[in-house]
């Protein structure tokens, strides 16, 4: 951090707060203790959660870094933000369709466990 603009830097207040991860799909490559340290799964509002979206969205961006690295600064600029936009765009999209089917997945889930717990 000391190589950054002073500006730039995390103070130490929130850098005390901050608290690390390491994404679902990685975490089986690190030992049992890692695992449980850093695994999202342990951590209260984030267990359905995977934190690979930065992954995804740099496989949606890399055939574009052939265009790209040809040009100026102010281009390049133009299109990651373009890319950038469309690929926000496309999630806010299919959102709704998302969070549908999420609803109507933990609906039958509920509804299995009530139908179990009045059979028993």
């Amino acid at each position: 951090m000391l190589q950054l603009p002073s500006e730039m830097w995390i103070p130490a207040k929130a850098f005390v707060a901050l608290q690390f991860f390491i994404p679902k799909l990685h975490i089986y490559g690190h030992g049992e203790k890692c695992q449980y340290k850093y695994s999202f799964n342990y951590r209260k509002w984030s267990a359905r959660t995977d934190r690979e979206d930065p992954k995804w969205f740099w496989s949606h961006i890399n055939p574009a870094s052939l265009s790209i690295r040809e040009m100026t600064p102010g281009a390049w600029f133009n299109a990651l933000d373009s890319h950038a936009a469309h690929w926000n765009w496309h999630k806010i999209v299919r959102f709704g369709m998302s969070l549908l089917c999420n609803v109507q997945v933990w609906t039958d889930i509920y509804i299995r466990s009530i139908d179990s717990s009045l059979s028993s």
